[in-house]
């Protein structure tokens, strides 16, 4: 069953592409960032690990630029969304 979280994470993070890569190589552009997701999502700091990890990447990432919270925190909210999900389907 994680097999399947970890590729739904994948499929959202290749779809926000945040670096802009080519859609062939988002599909595995970002599989190595899935785990510390995961230790986010635990932790319950998932937008403020992927607001940190856009900075890290260089990327011109400001938390006060409403459409760029925006899109920040939608995708967070589709991971934890996933993340609740899974867990229920573990019980």
């Amino acid at each position: 069953m994680m097999k399947k979280l970890v590729r739904e994470i994948n499929l959202v993070l290749a779809g926000w592409n945040p670096i802009g890569v080519d859609g062939n190589v988002a599909m595995s552009e970002y599989q190595g960032y899935i785990g510390s997701i995961l230790t986010a999502l635990k932790e319950n700091r998932l937008l403020l690990y992927l607001e940190e990890l856009l900075l890290e990447l260089g990327l011109e990432y400001d938390s006060t630029n409403e459409l760029q919270s925006m899109e920040v925190r939608n995708v967070s909210e589709v991971l934890e969304n996933l993340y609740k999900n899974w867990k229920v389907s573990q019980n």
